[in-house]
């Protein structure tokens, strides 16, 4: 058809059909000119977003384009012109991360990043990262736009890490749809136990994926952030019954990254390094007792669940006598007498007096007695034992005999969290049997002290029957 001559809708088609223009070629010649106007509008082709750099070779099937495309949508979030959307993203965290006046917790950078681009929605309901995308959509490459698009449809997740394999590989699973997913990541051991919880934004690959964005969830803290994703979801379904975990962790993922950072704190923290800077420091102790920790996990319990102990921090707990209320008399604050501090491996007991001291050692016995060692104990001056902790040396092979002997008892030792069951009894109690494997969980991700040996559960589960987490 030539360009000067206009047909009229209700005219016959220039392609000879004898149908009217508009029921034959309209349609495809008006596409065929949106097509011309949208390429005379193009920017040049070596125009490329903000921190490209000059025109690229296209995608070969190696092509990965993670963390250059990551990057630059980074760059365009926090660096243009989107200020009163991050001002208004800010608003759902408590301290000014997004706003540059108090710095990201290391290790939370990326999942903070991750979640102002892909999880926070602006007014319109919107993501910084569809308006990235619509803006630069003509200067992408098709692998750059289906990466962002992936990405974009990728919910947050809360994982447990399943399996360490070789390499760089993980198994993680899903916490909520139950999915498994195998995830490629550099020297993974250095980071990530077995049965760590992360919160994670992953970029899938096919056959595998990668951590865009992970924050670890200590798993001895980790219930108080599961509770509260769990209560916000009670919340949200009272809106709107079909809510489900991911929409949780889309809106209210800050306040859980803020939970997850504060108990992180409060787990790596040692007691040494804390309690000097304390009202009540080491040094106001004159007598010791210290122990090699078999059970952290047990311990822990036991402590938390005793009358006599208050737990100050998840590492400290202040040991205070028992009240005795006599007859129209007013009752006081319980009088402090001792402190006890798990640090790197180890359980410090610490008092004043000798006699508080050898008091405290028979109560810490009958609570936690099979699940401690006795090392030594130690009397010192004020003025010597001001600003240290006494520390015990032991030979490799003397730690490991010790925990495999405990260990070995503990498979018939009765528990608290069992219902004053064995290990063995739980194992063949299908209402016991998963309390019995989050508690094996918990003590397998246990982190060893420095320099310490890891202990292997593998015979113990084994032993046990539970062929689930092997």
């Amino acid at each position: 058809m030539s360009s000067s001559t206009k047909v009229g809708r209700n005219d016959p088609c220039p392609c000879g059909s004898g149908k009217k223009y508009k029921k034959c070629c309209l349609d495809k010649d008006e596409a065929a000119a949106r097509e011309q106007r949208a390429a005379a509008q193009a920017p040049p082709a070596d125009a490329e977003p903000p921190g490209q750099s000059p025109a690229t070779a296209a995608p070969g099937p190696d092509y990965n384009p993670t963390p250059d495309q990551l990057n630059k949508l980074y760059e365009w979030v926090f660096f243009g012109e989107n200020r009163a959307h991050i001002r208004r993203a800010q608003e759902y965290f408590s301290e000014p991360y997004l706003t540059g006046k108090s710095p990201v917790p290391e290790g939370a950078q990326g999942i903070v990043a991750a979640w102002t681009a892909f999880g926070y929605r602006t007014i319109r309901g919107r993501t910084l990262a569809d308006m990235y995308l619509a803006r630069f959509a003509n200067r992408l490459s098709a692998a750059d736009r289906e990466f962002l698009m992936i990405r974009m449809a990728e919910p947050f997740r809360m994982l447990e890490v399943t399996r360490i394999g070789p390499g760089d590989q993980l198994t993680v699973r899903d916490l909520f749809s139950h999915k498994e997913f195998v995830v490629r990541e550099p020297a993974p051991g250095k980071k990530m136990r077995r049965w760590d919880y992360v919160l994670a934004h992953l970029g899938p690959h096919g056959d595998y994926a990668t951590f865009d964005a992970a924050l670890v969830v200590f798993r001895p803290t980790s219930d108080i952030a599961l509770s509260r994703l769990d209560d916000i979801l009670f919340e949200m379904q009272t809106q709107n019954p079909r809510a489900g975990h991911a929409d949780v962790l889309r809106e209210r993922l800050p306040e859980i990254i803020e939970i997850a950072l504060e108990s992180r704190t409060e787990t790596y923290v040692s007691a040494a390094h804390r309690l000097t800077n304390r009202d009540l420091e080491w040094s106001d102790f004159v007598c010791g007792a210290s122990y090699r920790l078999l059970n952290a996990h047990v311990t822990r319990n036991a402590l938390d669940a005793h009358r006599r102990f208050e737990q100050i921090s998840f590492d400290l707990y202040h040991w205070y006598a028992r009240q005795r209320r006599r007859r129209r008399e007013r009752l006081r604050q319980p009088r402090f007498l001792g402190q006890i501090a798990i640090c790197e491996g180890m359980l410090y007991l610490e008092a004043d007096s000798p006699q508080l001291l050898a008091r405290g050692k028979a109560m810490l016995n009958r609570a936690v007695g099979p699940h401690v060692r006795h090392l030594r104990d130690s009397f010192a001056n004020r003025e010597s034992k001001r600003g240290q902790i006494s520390s015990v040396e032991q030979d490799g092979d003397e730690i490991a005999a010790t925990m495999h002997d405990y260990f070995r008892k503990w498979l018939d030792l009765a528990l608290p969290e069992l219902d004053r069951r064995t290990p063995r009894q739980a194992a063949a109690d299908p209402v016991r049997r998963p309390i019995l494997i989050e508690i094996v969980k918990n003590m397998e991700n246990e982190r060893p002290a420095p320099g310490a040996l890891e202990f292997d559960f593998t015979e113990i589960k084994r032993e046990l029957k539970l062929t689930e987490i092997l």
